[in-house]
């Protein structure tokens, strides 16, 4: 009888050491799995924002050569502006073969603001901009949007000068359809006198050209500041991607 105890109590013991063992292989295979897991979708995670950053840089790249077209044309719309507010007064001067047409097209024309935006919206609604391990980049992307609605609604408010306020005057005295074409070099007192004198010498539309140029100043300098930003996110992303 105590042979037959022994040897169940020698049984129990071994089944209960092997049920141990395959416990401890199962949790450990469970836990390894787990950490493949977590390692794999830490791989992918990793994967998808490298994509997304590729793809935000191409945007940028499109961003500056927007940004620069843009620039470009509020620079010769101030120099258009500078030079009628030169013209204005008693003795207009002349400015080489410009026609008052080209000038007057130039500086009463403002652009809007149009830049690419879907693979930075993309990162922001995803919270994948959370996940950038540089804190400025990270912060420039966050200001991003503030600093194009800056540009923008200086653009607009242009806009607005040259829809109610300029434009108005001109037509006052010269309708638009009619401007002259004559370039300034071959012109006489006559020819202003006949469609361009009262205007040029209204003191109104002198000081409305002097308000524009001051806009296009705060214009070039809100273009100078958000490029300054697109080409630092630029070089920030290419540290990221290293």
């Amino acid at each position: 009888m105590g042979l037959k105890m022994s040897t169940i109590f020698d049984r129990f013991g071994t089944s209960w050491k092997a049920a141990s063992r395959d416990v401890v292989l199962i949790v450990l295979g469970i836990l390894i799995a787990f950490s493949l897991d977590a390692w794999w979708e830490d791989r992918e995670e990793l994967d998808r924002l490298q994509g997304n950053l590729v793809a935000l840089k191409g945007e940028f790249e499109r961003v500056v050569e927007i940004i620069d077209n843009d620039s470009t044309h509020v620079a010769n719309s101030l120099e258009a502006t500078r030079t009628l507010l030169a013209l204005t007064g008693p003795g207009p001067q002349e400015n080489g073969s410009d026609s008052l047409e080209a000038i007057l097209d130039i500086a009463t024309m403002t652009k809007t603001l149009d830049l690419p935006s879907g693979a930075l919206n993309s990162m922001i609604l995803s919270a994948e901009v959370s996940q950038i391990e540089s804190d400025r980049l990270r912060s420039l992307l966050a200001r991003w949007p503030a600093l194009v609605d800056e540009v923008r609604e200086q653009l607009t408010f242009m806009r607005w000068d040259q829809d109610e306020k300029v434009k108005p005057l001109v037509n006052r005295y010269v309708p638009l359809r009619n401007v002259l074409r004559t370039p300034l070099a071959r012109v006489g007192r006559s020819a202003f006198e006949s469609d361009f004198g009262g205007l040029l010498r209204d003191r109104g539309f002198e000081g409305l050209l002097a308000d524009r140029v001051q806009l296009g100043v705060t214009a070039e300098g809100e273009f100078s500041t958000l490029r300054k930003a697109a080409e630092d996110i630029l070089e920030l992303i290419d540290l990221e991607l290293r």
